[in-house]
């Protein structure tokens, strides 16, 4: 029998033919804190989770449940004020996250997002079929 949402076609959360590196990579990264220049704190959580799973705050998975208090999922206008920290601080032995499918919000509104940090255009948002499609996510602590 069909669940509710198999009518629902999610994009990708990674690019097809991924190297296997590009998920160690993420696991070597999950849970780190980047330190931006401008003083926020900013992570990634290696878990491909729905929306309101990303957003509940507990889930172990979630920014709250991952980072301490004050982390919050990381809206794409926030992404880009620290995108030249985000390709620096994310990296392992000097390689970048691959490109993948994160959750993020765009003027409050949830919203898939395409990112890959090496790109010249970092973050491309993508049509968000429903609030079910599995993606990673960041979080960052700006001290508001």
């Amino acid at each position: 029998m069909p669940t509710p949402y198999s009518f629902i076609k999610c994009p990708p959360a990674t690019q097809p033919n991924e190297p296997p590196e590009c998920e160690q990579r993420r696991q070597q990264i999950s849970g780190d804190i980047v330190n931006a220049s401008n003083g926020w704190q900013l992570g990634f959580v290696n878990a491909l989770q729905d929306f309101p799973t990303t957003i509940d705050p507990s889930n172990v998975n979630s920014c709250e449940g991952t980072f301490v208090g004050g982390f919050h999922l990381a809206p794409v206008e926030e992404m880009l004020v620290v995108i030249n920290d985000m390709r620096q601080g994310f990296r392992v032995n000097g390689q970048p996250l691959c490109p993948m499918l994160i959750w993020s919000t765009v003027a409050g509104d949830p919203t898939l997002v395409f990112v890959d940090l090496e790109s010249p255009i970092p973050f491309t948002i993508v049509p968000t079929p429903s609030l079910n499609c599995p993606a990673y996510h960041f979080c960052f602590n700006t001290g508001a």
